[in-house]
């Protein structure tokens, strides 16, 4: 594990690539009644209640350096969907670089052990 002020004051290199990662858990929700729309002087109004829809995550990757960023929503947070996401920031949001730093939290499933049980090795 690098040191992190070390990364975040390293020059910028086209070959290195750092990227931010994390997840949120979202709920779904939906309207159970029909929102008025704005009038003449008046703002849209929404009730208080809701239907839920269920849950999701969404796992978001950002490359402040490059001015990149992606957002993927999935149904549940696994360590086969984080390995996939690993995966996809490997192979088409950055095929050509060098070198990938990850910064992210010490979640259960952001470990090495992930990769080994979604790939062979």
């Amino acid at each position: 594990m690098e040191d992190i002020p070390s990364v975040y004051t390293a020059k910028h290199d086209e070959q290195r690539v750092l990227v931010c990662m994390g997840e949120i858990p979202r709920q779904l929700v939906g309207e159970t009644r029909v929102p008025v729309p704005a009038g003449c002087g008046k703002a849209a109004r929404y009730d208080t209640g809701y239907k839920r829809n269920g849950t999701c995550v969404i796992f978001m990757f950002s490359a402040p350096l490059r001015g990149r960023g992606r957002a993927e929503a999935a149904e549940r947070r696994t360590r086969p969907g984080w390995a996939g996401q690993i995966k996809k920031l490997i192979t088409v949001d950055f095929p050509h670089a060098e070198k990938i730093v990850p910064v992210m939290d010490n979640l259960n499933i952001h470990t090495i052990g992930s990769l080994y049980a979604a790939f062979p090795p």
